[in-house]
């Protein structure tokens, strides 16, 4: 039975009509229904295998909403009937509505929604320590979700999970496009060549991915990019040479205007050259 058939099956325990019409993604009924009772969208409901089909969860309408991929508008009413919703946990996991949105390849117009209401969501990490964007990149969301993720919070890309695993490690595994590990790479630079706990690095990740062309894209840019970064860092530490004026040399000893010896203002001169 599919993710999507579990839903579907009606919740004894705690079933309301509001979960109900989300299970079947009867979304104008959804809208109507949440408009006549508001209140509804504070019921909890047990959903079998919520998670992958696997796992069960306790979980609020706007969860649910999240993880058949409803509209945007159905997002904003369920906040606006609840604005609590947005920011609560699912059980299973300590999810929020962007974790699952992110999950389940929601439309950017509703992840766009849930970053609207609640902003902080894409600093909050789950019970293994993922933030949305690891859940973006390792669905292959579309660059512009990734886009609107990292625009809200850059630091992200350099946010490890509970294994260490970074936004990029996750992409290179993945085999998303290009475009994505350069955005990833413009909010961290380093984190070209930096290690999950077990010592894998983004080109490891890669490498042990399904072995595509894209896979194979992303270790030659990974290496292409290290080279560069490293033949950079070579030339900042080349210490810029002593410009001397081209009048005649003073002598060591010789005293300056100011009373200074000459050695003593070359010695100075070289030293801010080089800390420039």
């Amino acid at each position: 039975m599919g993710f999507k058939d579990l839903l579907k099956q009606s919740n004894n325990n705690a079933s309301t009509a509001l979960s109900d019409l989300i299970a079947h993604e009867d979304w104008q009924l959804v809208l109507m229904e949440v408009k006549m009772w508001p209140d509804a969208a504070k019921k909890w409901t047990n959903r079998v295998g919520f998670f992958d089909g696997e796992h069960d969860s306790r979980v609020l309408p706007i969860h649910m909403a999240c993880a058949l991929q409803c509209p945007p508008d159905v997002v904003d009413t369920l906040v606006e009937c609840y604005p609590l919703g947005v920011r609560t946990r699912e059980d299973a996991f300590q999810r929020l509505p962007l974790h699952v949105a992110c999950q389940t390849n929601a439309s950017i117009g509703t992840i766009e929604a849930l970053i609207r209401h609640y902003p902080e969501a894409t600093r909050a990490k789950d019970s293994i320590g993922r933030l949305p964007i690891h859940y973006a990149c390792s669905h292959n969301l579309p660059s512009s979700v990734i886009d609107l993720l990292l625009r809200e919070f850059p630091a992200s890309a350099g946010c490890g999970d509970d294994n260490g695993w970074m936004p990029i490690h996750v992409a290179c595994r993945r085999g998303v496009s290009l475009y994505v590990i350069e955005r990833l790479l413009d909010c961290l630079p380093q984190s070209a060549d930096m290690a999950t706990n077990k010592g894998s690095t983004p080109i490891i990740c890669a490498q042990k991915g399904s072995h595509s062309q894209r896979h194979e894209d992303i270790i030659q840019f990974l290496e292409d990019y290290i080279q560069r970064q490293s033949s950079m860092e070579k030339k900042e530490l080349v210490p810029t040479e002593i410009r001397t004026e081209k009048k005649s040399p003073v002598k060591t000893g010789t005293l300056l205007p100011m009373g200074f010896p000459a050695t003593a203002t070359l010695h100075h001169r070289h030293v801010g050259a080089r800390g420039a």
